[in-house]
């Protein structure tokens, strides 16, 4: 059973309880023992889960980074530029996600997840072809003969599915992304 070494510097203790479990969790499913370290351990982690003001704070000052130990940054929100943080876990990813981060750092093989990304439906599609080409809601339930109630809870689905949160990023993605529905 391989061991891994892990430090959680995060100030909210009930975020770094549950990331603790979920890491436990990924130990079992992968056939691994994890120890907790302390921040000002002498011990050195294979992996350093950090908020943003502890990695400032602390750990780049250290000298630790993608070179040495992989840092993990916990953010608040999503990140809209990222810089030189390549690995962040948002206090409001789902396990899949630390799943896949933890994979990555420590086999350097890309994690799949279980319940993998679910195909937009016909009509998903359809009602984002129809916003796509710059039709509002209202007027894309007319085109499709639907109520709008029905058009927002297909947009709302396409966008749980593409893992997108704010309509802003929708339009992004509408703009970015062409042909591409999947």
């Amino acid at each position: 059973m391989e061991k891994i070494n892990i430090v959680i510097d995060d100030e909210n203790c009930y975020f770094a309880a549950g990331l603790r479990h979920s890491i436990m969790e990924y130990a079992q499913t992968n056939n691994k023992s994890v120890c907790f370290l302390t921040p000002y351990g002498t011990e050195r982690p294979d992996v350093v889960f950090a908020s943003m003001r502890r990695r400032a704070q602390r750990w780049r000052r250290a000298g630790y980074g993608a070179e040495s130990v992989p840092i993990v940054t916990i953010k608040e929100r999503p990140i809209r530029f990222v810089g030189e943080i390549e690995r962040v876990l948002r206090r409001s990813d789902e396990q899949g996600r630390l799943f896949e981060l933890l994979s990555e750092i420590l086999t350097g093989v890309r994690y799949v997840p279980t319940t993998s990304r679910r195909a937009l439906t016909g009509r998903e599609r359809q009602v984002m072809d129809y916003l796509r080409c710059g039709l509002d809601q209202s007027q894309a339930a007319r085109m499709m003969g639907v109520s709008v109630k029905t058009v927002h809870s297909h947009k709302r689905s396409a966008m749980r599915k593409l893992m997108l949160y704010r309509n802003h990023e929708l339009l992004y993605w509408l703009l970015s992304h062409e042909g591409e529905l999947s």
